[in-house]
């Protein structure tokens, strides 16, 4: 039915026909004609039934050529579909698409092309292209499938976090969680994860499952940094730094055994720092393997080796250029002891050479006293002059200490060393006659006391040894050095 054919040679037709598909549903037209062009369509709204009760409204227009073509169609459901004859959403658009003012989405948006905006956009729910053009630094809820925005950001609410990530991230009470619906600190991984460059960590570091980075960062700008290990019941058993000290790693408490314990390549126990054979101890080889510590130098030269493969037992210092020594010093720092590997010295900063023997538990027995062999084998102090008895002067007394102590073992009887050979401080009494340096001294009727060898003859095996020290008169402790005759 034609309702104006005067404008510029054009018409419009309202026709209500048969669709000449098989279902034959009626469709209503809009035709807007060209009668100088024999009759051509130039655009076409078409109202189109559905076999289920519903209805489609089509718009076609002409490009200059024989006939109209569909360009955009609202479906049953309401989807507009722009470039497409089927919908899948509210605004399905096949093609580019351009707004010139801001856009909000209340839903998802997805692109499948190139995603150019230049104004605001504001999407409630997911938004996905497969690239996107311009800058885009405003953008947010975004996931380019080609990485073509760097300087994109996600939107800061929670609800728009989870939806770019497809609930796999989220935030709550300004905890970020990935993996986890409930995260407990500023960021809570559940599950894997991975740094490849270094991860600074300015407060606690939580890790639950296994964690492998090539360099940790922790603590600093005021806080102390601490790497603290729980086992499988949360008790806390390895501390790596933290408030009881720097430089220290504490492993074991909290009712758990501290152990370190190395394996070699065939999971063979070789090294063992504590742990259930017993507290302070340190096992070195075993299952097989050779223990072995060793010590070098600057220039990597082997210096010291405690065990190796030449027998078990064995210390080595030295070789490969250096000579071995072992220094021993007090709790003031001064050398007591040296082992010199060039000359074979020992060196020892006491004066005497002592043995320990038993010693009668009746007397009272000092250092710098003279002692006999008494009948029950132990010794007493001496109480008569020229004793060939003489077993020789109990050590310790003055400045001289044993440097050597023979015999020293465990006994429920008292023992004291007794010089044998060295300088020993000695009770001397000049009663008997003053002594000058160099006398032979032997025993004497003092107790524990000894005195000037006068008489040649009866001196002969009753000597204790020389002085070295006059003494002119009285009793006294002199320095002697002990040569028993």
């Amino acid at each position: 039915m034609p309702i104006d054919q005067t404008m510029r040679g054009l018409a419009l037709e309202i026709d209500a026909s048969l669709d000449p598909a098989s279902e034959a549903q009626p469709v209503l037209e809009y035709r807007f004609i060209d009668l100088a062009s024999t009759q051509t369509i130039l655009a076409r709204i078409k109202g189109i039934p559905q076999p289920n009760g519903g209805g489609e409204l089509a718009f076609e227009t002409n490009a200059g050529g024989a006939a109209a073509t569909q360009r955009m169609l609202i479906d049953s459901n309401g989807n507009v579909g722009i470039g497409t004859g089927n919908p899948a959403a509210r605004l399905d658009v096949v093609g580019d698409a351009k707004f010139s003012g801001p856009l909000s989405v209340q839903g998802a948006l997805r692109v499948e092309g190139v995603a150019q905006v230049d104004g605001d956009l504001s999407v409630t729910g997911k938004l996905t292209a497969a690239s996107f053009a311009g800058d885009a630094a405003g953008l947010s809820n975004v996931t380019p499938a080609d990485n073509s925005v760097a300087n994109v950001k996600l939107a800061r609410d929670a609800a728009s976090l989870s939806k770019v990530t497809d609930g796999k991230m989220v935030i709550s009470g300004g905890n970020v969680g990935v993996g986890t619906d409930n995260p407990e600190a500023k960021l809570d991984v559940a599950g894997d994860a991975k740094f490849k460059g270094p991860l600074e960590v300015l407060g606690t570091l939580t890790v639950s499952g296994s964690a492998r980075v090539d360099t940790v960062g922790v603590g600093g700008n005021g806080q102390i940094g601490q790497i603290g290990i729980d086992d499988a019941n949360g008790k806390n058993t390895i501390m790596i730094g933290g408030p009881q000290g720097a430089g220290r790693i504490g492993i074991g408490g909290n009712n758990s055994r501290g152990q370190v314990a190395i394996f070699d390549e065939n999971t063979k126990f070789i090294i063992n720092l504590g742990g259930a054979e017993g507290a302070a101890r340190i096992g070195l080889g075993g299952n097989g393997s050779i223990g072995t510590i060793d010590v070098f130098d600057a220039a990597s030269k082997h210096t010291i080796r405690i065990g190796s493969a030449q027998g078990p037992g064995r210390i080595g210092l030295g070789g490969n250029g250096s000579d071995g020594v072992i220094d021993v010093f007090d709790a003031n720092s001064n050398q007591t002891i040296k082992i010199n590997g060039k000359t074979g010295e020992v060196g020892v900063s006491n004066a005497d050479c002592a043995e320990e023997f038993d010693v009668c538990e009746t007397e009272q027995i000092e250092p710098g006293m003279v002692m006999v062999l008494g009948e029950e084998g132990k010794l007493v102090p001496s109480q008569k002059a020229y004793d060939k008895r003489v077993a020789g002067v109990v050590s310790g007394a003055g400045d001289y200490k044993p440097g050597i102590v023979l015999g020293k073992q465990q006994s429920n009887n008292t023992r004291q060393p007794i010089a044998l050979l060295g300088k020993v401080y000695c009770k001397v009494d000049t009663q008997y006659g003053s002594i000058e340096v160099g006398d032979l001294l032997t025993t004497s009727c003092t107790p524990g006391h000894a005195m000037k060898a006068a008489d040649p003859l009866k001196a002969l095996g009753t000597v204790i040894g020389k002085a070295l020290r006059p003494l002119a008169q009285g009793q006294g402790l002199i320095p002697i050095l002990i040569s028993l005759q």
